[in-house]
């Protein structure tokens, strides 16, 4: 580490900078790449108008996360769930010791639907 104190710091400003590039780029491809986002037929595109805070917004109608790329969706409410892993549909019953250890935060249920439809249009709020 001696080699590091020694170099101008510039070098180190440099070199931490490519360190941080780096990351933040494999980040990208896993986000934006890796297929680990929410099943299409569980995402909805909800506009400002309809959420009231004026941005427009992705809603999963599922529980999991980008990080672990395991989701699990009930689609309806009480439905059958519905189980991805790395993009794919898989059974529940592999996800359920991970999912177990780690049950977090319910995604938003959906309102209507069935075993692979899509989810309802958006309506005009009133």
């Amino acid at each position: 580490m001696k080699w590091i104190s020694q170099r101008p710091l510039w070098q180190k400003l440099g070199a931490g900078g490519i360190i941080v590039v780096m990351i933040g780029g494999l980040l990208a491809v896993l986000l934006l790449g890796g297929g680990c986002d929410c099943p299409a037929a569980y995402k909805e595109r909800v506009t400002g108008a309809q959420s009231g805070n004026g941005y427009d917004e992705d809603i999963c109608h599922c529980s999991g996360d980008t990080f672990s790329c395991n989701w699990q969706c009930e689609y309806p409410v009480g439905a059958v769930p519905q189980c991805y892993s790395n993009g794919q549909q898989t059974p529940c019953s592999e996800q359920s010791a991970e999912e177990s250890a780690s049950e977090g935060a319910e995604g938003t249920p959906p309102s209507e639907g069935a075993e692979g439809s899509a989810p309802p249009a958006p309506t005009a709020a009133t």
